[in-house]
C-alpha cells in the first residue's frame, strides 16, 4: 500500500513540475513577445520622431520673398531685379534663379543669403535664353542640411507675360511689339518686351520723360509734354497682315493743338487723339471716296487713364470690319463689303502725325498684334492695367 501511495505521489509531483515549467515557458514567451512588440513600436516611434524632427528642421526654412521691379535689357541680355525677403527664421547659403521662356529653362546660381526684410538687387546675365522671350522668373533657396545642400521650396515667382498658359508658338509670337515703358529712355532707346525685341528709338528731339511709378498699375510710364519735340520709331512691326490690333494705355492732359497718332504708321493706319475734341479714333486709308475710314469715341475725361484698343479685320473681302474699344467697352465699329484699305507694312511711330508731335499726356504699355483680339482678351488687358 505504501509503495502504491509513493508512486502516486511521485506522479503528482512530476505533474506539478511539468505544469510549473509550462507556466514558466508561457511567461517567457509572453515576455519575449512583449519585448519584440516594444521593439517594433519603438522602431515605428523612432521613425516618426525622426521624420518629425526632419520636418521641423525643414520647417524653419519655409522662407518667403518677393521678386520686385524686374527690368529686361535686350541689348546686354541681362535681367535686373530686386528680391525682398519677408519675415521668418531660417538661413540659406545661396539662391537659384530659374528663368522660363515658355519652352526652355535656364538656372542661374547667386551666392549669398538675405536677412529678414532685406532687399537686394541682382543683375543676371542669361547665356541660353533671350530675355525678351521670358515668361516667368522663380527663385528658390539653397539650404545646408546635415552637411549637404538641398534645394528648398520656391520662395517667389514673377510672371512677365499674361499668356503663360497658352501655346507659345501660336499666341506669344502674335504679339509683335510690347512697350512696357519700364526702362529709362534717356539713351534714346526703349525696350521692346515682345518676342521680337524690335529696335525702338526716340527721334525729333529729346525722349519722353521716364516716370518710374507713373503707369495705371503703378509701374513705369513715359510722359510726353506736347511741345512738338518727342516721337518714337518702331522698325517694321507688321508686314501687311489682313488683321491687326493696336492697344494703348493713355492719360491725356489736353486735346492738343492738332491730331496726334498715339501709335501707327504716321498718318495711316493709326490710333489718333486730340484736335478740336477730346476723342480717340481709329483711322484707315481706303480706296473709295473720301479716301479714308474712321471711327471714333465719345468725348473722354482728361487727366484720367483710358485703355484704347483698335482692331481691323480685312481677311474676308465681303466682311471687312473695324472696332474701337475704350476702357474695355466697344464704342464704335464699321463694316464694309467692298473697297480696300491700306494695311500697315512699314515703320510705326508713337506721338506723330505728319510733322505734329502734339500729344500732351502719359503713355504706357503699347501693344501691336498681327491678329484680332477677342472681347475676353481686351477685358483682361483693361482689368489688369498692364
Amino acid at each position: 500500500m505504501r509503495k502504491k501511495r509513493g508512486k502516486k505521489r511521485v506522479k503528482e509531483e512530476k505533474k506539478e513540475i511539468k505544469k510549473g515549467l509550462s507556466t514558466v515557458l508561457v511567461m517567457l514567451i509572453l515576455i519575449l513577445v512583449s519585448i519584440a512588440s516594444v521593439s517594433i513600436v519603438w522602431v515605428v516611434v523612432k521613425n516618426v520622431l525622426q521624420s518629425e524632427s526632419e520636418h521641423i528642421s525643414l520647417g524653419q526654412y519655409t522662407l518667403k520673398a518677393e521678386i520686385m521691379n524686374v527690368k529686361l535689357n535686350n541689348l546686354s541680355n541681362d535681367v535686373n531685379l530686386i528680391l525682398k525677403r519677408g519675415q521668418g527664421e531660417g538661413e540659406f547659403s545661396d539662391l537659384s534663379f530659374v528663368f522660363y521662356d515658355g519652352k526652355d529653362f535656364e538656372s542661374v546660381m547667386q551666392v549669398g543669403s538675405l536677412t529678414e526684410l532685406e532687399e537686394r538687387q541682382f543683375n543676371i546675365h542669361l547665356n541660353n535664353l533671350t530675355v525678351s522671350h521670358l515668361v516667368s522668373i522663380s527663385v528658390t533657396p539653397i539650404l545646408s542640411l546635415n552637411g549637404e545642400e538641398e534645394v528648398g521650396n520656391v520662395m517667389s515667382e514673377y510672371t512677365l507675360r499674361e499668356d503663360t498658359n497658352v501655346s507659345f508658338t501660336t499666341s506669344w509670337t502674335d504679339l509683335k511689339v510690347w512697350l512696357k515703358f519700364e526702362d529709362d529712355s534717356s539713351d534714346n532707346r526703349t525696350v521692346d518686351s515682345s518676342y521680337y525685341s524690335r529696335n525702338v528709338t526716340c527721334s525729333g528731339g529729346y525722349c519722353p520723360i521716364y516716370l518710374p511709378t507713373g503707369g495705371p498699375d503703378g509701374s513705369g510710364a513715359y510722359d510726353f509734354d506736347g511741345i512738338n519735340n518727342y516721337s518714337m520709331t518702331i522698325i517694321n512691326p507688321l508686314s501687311g497682315p489682313p488683321e491687326w490690333t493696336y492697344a494703348v494705355w493713355f492719360y491725356p492732359r489736353s486735346n492738343g493743338t492738332s491730331v496726334s497718332a498715339l501709335i501707327g504708321q504716321g498718318n495711316n493706319p493709326a490710333i489718333r487723339w486730340g484736335g478740336p475734341y477730346n476723342r480717340v479714333s481709329l483711322f484707315l486709308y481706303w480706296s473709295y471716296s473720301p479716301g479714308y475710314k474712321q471711327i471714333g469715341s465719345p468725348d473722354l475725361t482728361l487727366n484720367q487713364w483710358h485703355h484704347v484698343v483698335g482692331i481691323v479685320n480685312s481677311s474676308e473681302p465681303t466682311n471687312q470690319t473695324m472696332y474701337l474699344y475704350v476702357d474695355g467697352v466697344r464704342v464704335s465699329s464699321a463694316f464694309w463689303i467692298n473697297g480696300t484699305i491700306g494695311r500697315p507694312s512699314a515703320t510705326h511711330y508713337i506721338n506723330i502725325r505728319d510733322s505734329a508731335r502734339s500729344f500732351n499726356g502719359i503713355l504706357d504699355s503699347i501693344r501691336v498684334y498681327n491678329r484680332s483680339l477677342s472681347q475676353t482678351e481686351i477685358l483682361s488687358l483693361n482689368n489688369s492695367k498692364t
